[in-house]
This record gives structure tokens, sequence and C-alpha cells, in this order.
């Protein structure tokens, strides 16, 4: 488009690494190095409506070696109507929109949207989200397929 503004495209889940298709609702992606070359971040945004509680686990948990941070933000009366389950350094967290989430670099974590209607973002401090990222090899269990609950 120009050197300022770009177009956010829908995307599949799955292109990333540690995460699956079967995430509720659409992903979209505002900004990376696929979309602007040497991009300094990565943004993310999904669209959730109607999201069930029995909503499967959708992102293994993972590693970023740079800071990350989440919003959740619900359809309702101011931001209200989300909820989502982080998973940070071992701890669950369960949250309700509005919220923002700080993911410092190299702490192992996850998330899984499983109620309500919203938007969720991510940023990572990186424009190559692949590049940046790597698994927990301490916290898998390699006896069980991923993503077992």
């Amino acid at each position: 488009m120009s050197d300022f503004v770009y177009p956010i495209e829908k995307r599949s889940n799955s292109e990333i690494q540690y995460h699956r298709d079967c995430a509720p609702g659409t992903r979209f992606l505002a900004l990376d190095c696929t979309i602007r070359e040497n991009s300094p971040i990565y943004v993310a945004i999904r669209r959730v409506c109607g999201v069930s509680e029995h909503q499967p686990r959708y992102i293994e948990e993972h590693i970023h070696e740079v800071d990350s941070v989440y919003f959740f933000l619900g359809n309702e009366v101011e931001l209200r109507g989300l909820q989502a389950e982080v998973c940070i350094d071992g701890k669950k967290l369960k949250i309700k929109s509005p919220v923002t989430v700080f993911v410092p670099k190299d702490i192992p974590h996850s998330c899984r949207i499983y109620g309500g209607s919203g938007i969720y973002i991510n940023i990572v401090l990186h424009g190559d989200y692949d590049s940046c990222t790597h698994q927990n090899s301490q916290t898998v269990d390699k006896s069980s397929p991923p993503f077992a609950s």
C-alpha cells in the first residue's frame, strides 16, 4: 500500500509454531516481517464470538526471546465479556476482560480463550515470530500427544 499503511490479513493459526487451527474465531495478522520487511514487532488480532467453555487448547506452551503483551477486550460494555486462561511460568490464571497480560522474555507461556466474545491482541517485540520462539523443553511430555489436557 505505502511505506506507512499496511492491510490487515486473515491468516491461519497453524502458520506459526506451537499453534493449531482449532482456535476459536478468526486470526488476523496486522504486522510482522512478512507484511513489512524488517518490522520490529509482530501484531496478531483474534476476533471470537460465543466461545464455548469446552474450547480445546490451541497453543502449546512456548518461550519468546523477547517480551510480549496480550490484550483481552470483550464485546460488552466497558470491554467486558471475554474469558481466558493464561499460563505463565507454570501458573494458570483465569482472567476476564478487559485485561492486559505482560509476558517477560524467556518465560514459558500459553493462553486459551474459553468463553465469551471479543478481541484478543498479541504483540511480540520481534518482527519474525518463529525466529524468536522455541518450545520449553523442560515441560515437554514426550509420552503424551501435543496439546493433551
